[in-house]
């Protein structure tokens, strides 16, 4: 089990410590474990299948099948109904509106006696947003 605990690391690009840190159990434990200091507790293998729910059980258990669950299998686990509570995920979030520069110019101190007009407004190309799980979502305004 443990080289299926180290297979799973590398197969998620995790260090030890990103590792822990994701399942949720203290570094040292996970130090151990991978050096065959000690053997994986039930506590920690429920948290690994916790932290990877795509993770197939058996396999990490009894080395039996696939690391992962195949596509077949997740079909068959979830509803496919469709979500009709789905709200794209741009009328969620409130921008603020970019500052209109010609109709409030930037004055400079009296001394340079200048004043600032740019002739085009701050224009959003590009929202990333990162979650925990280490993956992304872009989006890009039409």
């Amino acid at each position: 089990m443990i080289d299926r605990l180290r297979k799973i690391a590398t197969h998620f690009n995790l260090s030890p410590a990103a590792f822990a840190d994701l399942v949720g159990v203290s570094r040292p434990v996970i130090s151990h474990i991978f050096s065959e200091r000690n053997k994986p507790s039930l506590e920690v293998v429920q948290k690994v299948g916790s932290a990877f729910p795509e993770l197939n059980l058996e396999w990490l258990l009894f080395g039996n099948g696939e690391m992962l669950k195949t596509v077949a299998a997740k079909h068959s686990e979830i509803s496919l109904q469709p979500n009709t509570e789905f709200v794209p995920l741009e009328e969620k979030i409130d921008l603020p509106k970019p500052l209109d520069i010609q109709k409030n110019p930037i004055h400079f101190p009296p001394e340079t006696d200048k004043t600032f007009q740019k002739t085009e407004p701050a224009k959003v190309i590009k929202i990333v947003l990162f979650y925990a799980d280490n993956t992304f979502s872009e989006f890009k305004p039409s």
